[in-house]
């Protein structure tokens, strides 16, 4: 029908001291992506990152460096849907692994038409521009717990959004990983305020190198349910596996069971 390519270009400066690149695409409103998906249609969209760093010659921190990260997409007629800039004012890793970063920045969003953001709470139409300030951590992952944290508040779409991401993991051993992730944002409007948050927990564990048991839980409090999905997996060799799933979906207050299912799935590969 028309209006249904996507093409684009990529320039990139892969190197340790000045790394990063430029990336220009431009999807038509009609594109259709037969084996994947696409986020936007009919957008130009750049897309560039740039990172210095310096490496430490000893000691704690293995090097230290910044980073200017921009994204812009428009609608193909020329007005603005959103955009993105941020300076990570210092990053570093340290001599065990651990990554850190202090970031400031500013977005903006065309809104063309009210949206419902949580409850009765709607966005109203309009241009909207808000900065934002933060800091990520996390530790590496060779340690027996390991976890990351990350906070950041300023303005957001009128209002104000306070965001708080700790995670946590444990690995006691080879055959055994255990993970909690916890999400919560804190919106305040002038005329509303509300909180969201969303719980994730995760066990995986391996007896063995074919069977593995892998178990995960997510919940919120703006759908009010909490899903579990169980997988036993069996692989006897590389290119075969075969999984026995359970997935279900209870309420998260009377923990009604709202749907189970249970499938068997295979995978195999076949090199002719």
């Amino acid at each position: 029908n028309g209006d249904d390519a996507a093409f684009g270009a990529r320039w990139a400066f892969p190197n340790d001291r000045v790394n990063g690149y430029v990336e220009w695409s431009r999807i038509e409103e009609n594109f259709f992506p037969a084996l994947g998906f696409v986020n936007r249609r009919g957008v130009d969209i750049l897309d560039s990152s740039w990172r210095y760093r310096h490496r430490m010659d000893d000691g704690f921190l293995q090097w230290v460096g910044s980073r200017v990260q921009f994204f812009r997409a428009e609608r193909i007629g020329g007005s603005l849907q959103s955009q993105s800039a941020y300076l990570n004012v210092i990053e570093g890793t340290t001599s065990g692994n651990d990554f850190f970063t202090i970031f400031v920045g500013e977005e903006r969003e065309n809104v063309p038409k009210s949206f419902p953001i949580f409850g009765d709470v709607d966005v109203a139409p309009g241009d909207y521009a808000f900065g934002r300030y933060g800091f990520y951590a996390e530790t590496g992952e060779q340690r027996d717990l390991s976890g990351s944290m990350e906070v950041v508040d300023g303005d957001f779409f009128g209002g104000r959004n306070l965001s708080v991401s700790p995670s946590i993991t444990w690995r006691p051993s080879r055959h055994l990983r255990l993970s909690a992730d916890y999400f919560v944002n804190k919106i305040q409007f002038p005329d509303a305020e509300f909180s969201t948050r969303l719980y994730r927990l995760r066990a995986d564990i391996a007896f063995n190198a074919r069977w593995a048991w892998l178990t995960f839980i997510q919940g919120d409090n703006f759908s009010d349910t909490v899903g579990i999905n169980s997988r036993l997996r069996w692989q006897p060799q590389p290119d075969r596996e075969f999984f026995l799933v359970l997935n279900q979906l209870r309420d998260a207050d009377s923990q009604e069971v709202l749907d189970t299912e249970i499938a068997l799935k295979a995978t195999i590969n076949l090199r002719l």
